[in-house]
This record gives C-alpha cells, structure tokens and sequence, in this order.
C-alpha cells in the first residue's frame, strides 16, 4: 500500500482552523441552517472568546461548561474555550434544571 498524498494532520484543531483561514478566509466554515460563518469570522470570534475567558481568570485544565443549542455561535463556544486552554463541558439547554445543576456540581463547574 502506497502512503497518501494527504498525510494524516496531527495539528491542535485551532492550528488546523487557523491554517485553513490563512489559505481560504471567505470560505464557509460552519452553516447551520440559513446561517454561516466563514473561517476568518471563525477564527477571529474564537480567539476573542478565548481572550475574555482568560481575563475572567480561565486557565489551562479549567472546565467551562457550555449550555447551547446547535448553532455556529456555540461552534465559536467550544473552539475559544479551547484556546483558551480549557475544557469544555456540554450541557443541554433541554434539560431539567435539576438535571443541569447536577451536571453542573459533577463537573465542577
């Protein structure tokens, strides 16, 4: 079996964002719906995310739990709490509140 041409990207997945948005910035990174967002808005709404989770004291190995429907906004969610250094934790919007708040206490958050 001969190697691929495309080798497997082993890259943090902000690097791989990153590099596609310096290769094809107007190009769609996320659509949902009738709604888009292009690599550059992608990037850019991540990486100022990540920096107001850092001002707000997120670190690396802290936890941010994210409570969101499906949308790009919650893609820009979970990329800057990963820049941020951080890990996310996905609650469901549709839960029971009682629900969430366990969640919320087993995680940490």
């Amino acid at each position: 079996m001969s190697p691929s041409p495309h080798p497997t990207v082993t890259l943090p997945i902000m690097q791989r964002i990153a590099a596609q948005a310096l290769r094809t910035p107007a190009a769609v990174a996320v659509e949902h719906g009738a709604e888009t967002l292009r690599y550059d808005d992608l990037l850019r709404r991540a990486r100022q995310l990540a920096n107001g989770l850092r001002a707000r004291g997120v670190s690396s190995g802290a936890k941010v739990g994210i409570s969101m429907a499906r949308s790009p906004d919650a893609i820009v969610a979970l990329l800057g709490t990963l820049e941020a250094g951080a890990a996310y934790v996905p609650i469901d919007p549709n839960f029971p509140p009682a629900r969430i708040a366990q969640l919320v206490e087993a995680a940490g958050l």
